[in-house]
């Protein structure tokens, strides 16, 4: 396997969810730095500087998940970074969908399909290299859908 080498920051609060993320990233040839849906998740950030951020809004704690992105965003050294937000409300997230594509945002609706979440993070990373490319909202897929 080769490595891709891109730095991924997945942010999340369930340590199980990490640790499938971070085997699955590395088995896919990422380097991945895991952070946690905290304070510190803002510091890995701004320390690692990844290309991507995998960002978790949780249906229970949004505001968690939308405190992180502000504190990226606000920030000009993290600002322009890529985050694929993996939204279980899949309302919230469209109604805000205009102003998260400005803000660097790719909407991943939660379940997904690993080829999806591979395939976003191909794009946010060719995103990253070309702002100019349209940016697009992959639906959740559920067990006997295409």
């Amino acid at each position: 396997m080769q490595l891709i080498r891109s730095t991924i920051v997945v942010v999340n609060d369930e340590p199980g969810y990490l640790t499938l993320m971070d085997a699955l990233l590395h088995d896919a040839g990422y380097p991945t730095v895991i952070g946690v849906e905290s304070p510190k998740a803002y510091d890995t950030i701004a320390r690692a500087q990844p290309d991507i951020i995998i960002l978790d809004i949780r249906l229970d704690q949004p505001a968690i998940g939308w405190r992180v992105l502000d504190l990226v965003r606000l920030d000009p050294a993290t600002a322009s970074i890529p985050v694929i937000l993996c939204c279980t409300d899949a309302r919230l997230c469209h109604e805000k969908r205009a102003t998260l594509t400005e803000q660097r945002c790719i909407i991943l609706e939660k379940p997904f399909f690993l080829s999806d979440l591979l395939a976003t993070i191909g794009t946010a990373l060719r995103w990253g290299r070309d702002n100019q490319i349209e940016l697009p909202r992959l639906r959740a897929r559920r067990a006997g859908t295409t």
